[in-house]
């Protein structure tokens, strides 16, 4: 059997090692915390410019359909200039 002033050392110790494994836990949470909101933040700005990018190119693809539309009016005499001038 060990002998009190052992049994304190032990305590002490462990009471010690407990301690340090409890602040280590806390730092690693906090610090997992902060890359997680990180994560996050890059995550909803990426997002926001896929759909800037998506809606810029649908917006192009609208005015390249515009164009071609008109194109095809103007070829078969039926676009805006033309029927001014038969007024």
């Amino acid at each position: 059997m060990s002998n009190p002033q052992q049994q304190f050392s032990a305590g002490q110790a462990r009471g010690v090692g407990v301690a340090q494994a409890d602040k280590w836990v806390g730092s690693e949470t906090n610090s997992l915390q902060a890359h997680r909101s990180d994560a996050a933040q890059s995550v909803e700005e990426t997002k926001e410019q896929a759909a800037g990018l998506l809606q810029q190119t649908g917006e192009q693809v609208k005015q390249m359909a515009r164009g071609a539309v008109e194109t095809v009016k103007n070829t078969l005499g039926v676009g805006d200039h033309n029927n001014s001038s038969r007024s």
